[in-house]
């Protein structure tokens, strides 16, 4: 587990019946059954907003598209968000 990512870095709070693990640097939550189950489903959601932050290109989109035989007309595809998310 990497500095940033050591369990004093999260916040960790019962809500009805589960627990919630917040990520203090980065506002990031996963829950749990328990604390540590919390704890490590927060931890992996950091691990993999961190590997890779950028979202796939129009290009990369349309291949992953193409390989599930995900069909989307040019009306579906809505208006790009200002992070480049469709």
């Amino acid at each position: 587990m990497s500095e940033s990512l050591q369990p004093t870095k999260f916040e960790v709070v019962r809500e009805d019946t589960v627990w919630v693990a917040t990520h203090t640097e980065t506002g990031i939550a996963s829950h749990g059954d328990d604390p540590t189950e919390a704890v490590a489903m927060a931890t992996e959601a950091v691990e993999l907003v961190e590997e890779d932050p950028e979202p796939a290109s129009a290009a990369e989109q349309e291949e992953i598209r193409r390989e599930l035989g995900i069909e989307v007309s040019e009306d579906e595809r809505g208006i790009e968000s200002p992070s480049g998310m469709p």
